[in-house]
């Protein structure tokens, strides 16, 4: 099994991790935030300079909560990610229906729900206990937080981020880079670029 190499470093991740049976063998993480028994470098330069013909050897899960985060760090790495590999991980506890596809690099924690027909797109994050229900189409970089509902047939644009506890209704289009309020109820199409909040979201 290959080590873990965490792009963006957080506890819940890392418990992640543990709960998969994954060791992990570096963080990158900017701002130094905490100690881990792994070592944590400080950017992506940093871990191409360390791993130098390596990095290939690894695993990496790209972290962040941040759509905008997750491309960055991304395109940071573009000149290597041919050689780099990026699992999806699902965690504990998650109803996954047979017939939904997750692409490369998502994070679905625990809890969650991802019903029949959905497709779900590369570094996508779902966060503890959202529902994704049938035919539904999650772009590239979406973060879906916590408690939150995504009725049938949506189709989420690249990079939306959908707020704690938002609600959207069945068969709404959200454009790329939309982000929902926590706790709003999306009743209509959003176009990209907006933001909407609210009951309903405007």
């Amino acid at each position: 099994m290959k080590e873990v190499v965490l792009l963006g470093v957080f506890s819940e991740i890392v418990e992640l991790c543990e709960r998969k049976a994954k060791k992990i063998g570096y963080g990158v993480d900017p701002n130094m935030r905490a100690v881990f028994s792994f070592p944590v470098l400080s950017s992506e330069s940093e871990l191409i300079e360390t791993l130098g013909h390596s990095i290939g050897n690894y695993e990496y899960i790209v972290v962040p909560d941040s759509p905008k985060g997750r491309q960055k760090i991304i395109e940071s790495l573009a000149s290597k990610t041919d050689k780099m590999t990026f699992p999806s991980v699902i965690d504990d506890g998650v109803i996954l229906s047979k017939t939904a596809k997750i692409g490369k690099g998502s994070v679905i924690m625990g809890g969650s729900l991802i019903s029949s027909n959905s497709r779900i797109g590369d570094f996508v994050k779902m966060n503890f206990f959202a529902r994704v229900h049938h035919d539904v189409e999650v772009g590239n970089y979406c973060t879906i937080a916590p408690g939150t509902t995504v009725l049938g047939r949506v189709k989420l644009g690249e990079g939306v981020y959908v707020g704690a506890n938002a609600t959207i209704m069945p068969g709404i289009e959200i454009g790329d880079g939309v982000i929902v309020g926590a706790g709003a109820v999306v009743t209509k199409d959003v176009e990209a670029g907006m933001t909407v909040k609210g009951i309903p979201a405007r």
